[in-house]
């Protein structure tokens, strides 16, 4: 599986390419959902700014870690049956730069 680190202050963009079995290209309607697996570390939205319907934005929303982005597609075959396809990227959330450096104090103790 595809994965993408981002920083725990930063979001990205995401685009769907639909393609057949044989690594065609393939229209279809926009995606039916965006999901993650693990909303308290990345969220995931369509991309209302995207033209085409098929972007969204993942976004660190919470602690560091991992969580798989998942967009789920119906599409109608050549038949007439519809079938749902998805795929997923797993977004690598990892701490930013250093920006503050905290002391933390041991218990006193008498000097020898």
């Amino acid at each position: 599986m595809a994965s993408v680190d981002i920083l725990d202050s930063q979001l990205v963009s995401l685009a769907v390419a639909e393609v057949d079995a044989a690594g065609n290209p393939v229209s279809s309607p926009s995606p039916d959902a965006w999901s993650s697996s693990d909303a308290t570390v990345v969220a995931v939205a369509a991309d209302p700014s995207d033209p085409t319907g098929l972007g969204a934005v993942a976004t660190a929303v919470g602690p560091l870690g991992t969580a798989t982005v998942t967009c789920a597609v119906t599409v109608t075959n050549p038949d007439g049956t519809t079938a749902t396809v998805s795929g997923s990227l797993d977004v690598n959330v990892l701490a930013g730069p250093v920006s503050a450096v905290t002391i933390t104090p041991g218990a006193p103790s008498a000097k020898p």
